[in-house]
């Protein structure tokens, strides 16, 4: 991870900390994250906007009227048609 990321630390809580920060990694975790909701669990669209949020188990307790869900589906299909979200 020192070399992929391009930082050294000498303890765990520096390499926290930098993992934390690093906007590389983030996305990388993110883009694994959501792979894994799709994949695993068959998550699209407002479903897997809600999965990323409350976890897997959390869309069942979610109804597809939920205000996040509705927003992020809204700046996808935005960005779909245009390129931009904003």
């Amino acid at each position: 991870m020192y070399a992929e990321y391009d930082f050294h630390t000498r303890t765990d809580d520096e390499l926290k900390a930098n993992l934390i920060l690093n906007d590389r990694f983030n996305i990388d975790v993110t883009a694994r994250y959501i792979r894994i909701l799709q994949k695993e669990y068959g998550y699209e669209g407002v479903q897997l906007v809600n999965a990323f949020n409350r976890g897997p188990g959390g869309v069942k307790n979610v109804d597809s009227n939920f205000h996040y869900a509705i927003g992020a589906n809204r700046k996808l299909q935005q960005w779909k048609s245009t390129g931009k979200a904003s």
